[in-house]
């Protein structure tokens, strides 16, 4: 029997894709990089969403270590996850070559049927190595007694989040994108699961709130001081803020009440179930530069006509990229994947 999707978590995957994609429109659109040092409404409302949309991918990844912590490993779970990529990075490819978008030579061929393995996608390749260790992570985990689960995340968090503040080009900081972050956040999100905590929603929102605006007014003194160099060098996933904020985040989704009658949970889990498929799709190292830049002029229609650019562009690219990840879901229904191999693989972890 199929079970029941919790609305929270999937409202909660799309508000966190959503962030993604403001990151990627202030960052890859040139935003950031264009603004000026004048402190004026745009600047302060640009880097406070900046802020307040930093936690996204810690959000992911915190929800994959709530569900992941009781679930058993299924390889065809790493499987669909690359196909998809691979697929992906195929028709895009050969689309953009076909349109003369991209150069016919061996690199870029190489990068089209090869995205794992050279890194085309740094989330993807941190995600799939989390998801062939949380096996072990989840012996671990349902075998530590509450006390020392508490311990192990203070000690994490001292090492990944507070030993790199302030330290430049420190290891922690510049490999917080990467796979040890992950673990981090896996366990935090399985002792949320594991360990329920007894606050009420309202510390919870009193906290968010308390840590944004601190943050917020911090990263405006640091852009005003040292730029955008130095406002990127504190918009880090694995810094005190960030991963407070995200923890909050999620725990404030997880505890309201989100009462939706069945037509708009329909809606909800139509978008919610292609999240992946949308940073596939717009994150393709292709489409990026092509997409920000050369088709949507980002900075230029930004600073000209402010969110409202914002909040139509990424509607569209967020419907248009479902809108083909829903095409493709149904020319996936018609292969399976149930080979001798990939059975006793699971076997072996089950």
């Amino acid at each position: 029997m199929k079970k029941e999707k919790n609305v929270n978590i999937e409202i909660l995957r799309i508000v966190s894709m959503i962030m993604i994609l403001i990151l990627h429109f202030f960052y890859h659109g040139n935003i950031l990089n264009e603004m000026p040092k004048k402190i004026n409404l745009l600047c302060v409302s640009t880097i406070s969403v900046e802020v307040l949309c930093i936690v996204a991918v810690n959000i992911f990844i915190l929800i994959s270590g709530y569900f992941l912590c009781k679930s058993k490993f299924d390889i065809n779970k790493i499987i669909k996850l690359y196909g998809e990529i691979f697929v992906y990075s195929l028709i895009i490819g050969f689309i953009l070559l076909l349109t003369n978008k991209i150069e016919l030579n061996i690199k870029n061929l190489i990068y089209i049927f090869f995205p794992f393995i050279t890194q085309r996608y740094w989330f993807f390749n941190a995600y799939i190595l989390l998801i062939l260790l949380f096996p072990f992570l989840n012996v671990l985990i349902n075998n530590i007694s509450k006390e020392k689960f508490k311990l192990l995340l203070i000690i994490l968090f001292i090492i990944n989040s507070i030993l790199p503040i302030g330290i430049n080009n420190s290891v922690s900081l510049n490999s917080a994108n990467y796979l040890y972050w992950f673990l981090n956040l896996y366990l935090m999100g399985s002792y949320i699961r594991i360990n329920k905590i007894n606050f009420k929603k309202n510390c919870f929102v009193y906290g968010y709130i308390a840590i944004n605006v601190l943050y917020i007014i911090i990263s405006i003194i640091v852009f005003k001081i040292g730029g955008v160099s130095k406002l990127m060098y504190i918009l880090k996933y694995n810094l005190p803020f960030a991963y407070i904020s995200s923890v909050l985040l999620f725990l404030i989704v997880l505890n309201t009440d989100f009462k939706v009658n069945d037509k708009i949970k329909k809606i909800i889990m139509f978008f919610s179930s292609s999240t992946f498929a949308v940073y596939i799709i717009h994150e393709n190292p292709f489409v990026r530069n092509l997409l920000w830049n050369e088709m949507l002029n980002t900075s230029k229609f930004y600073f000209k006509y402010g969110y409202i650019y914002m909040i139509v562009v990424l509607l569209i690219i967020y419907i248009c990229c479902t809108l083909i990840d829903k095409i493709m879901k149904c020319i996936y229904q018609k292969i399976k994947l149930n080979s001798v191999i990939v059975s006793k693989i699971n076997n072996k972890f089950i």
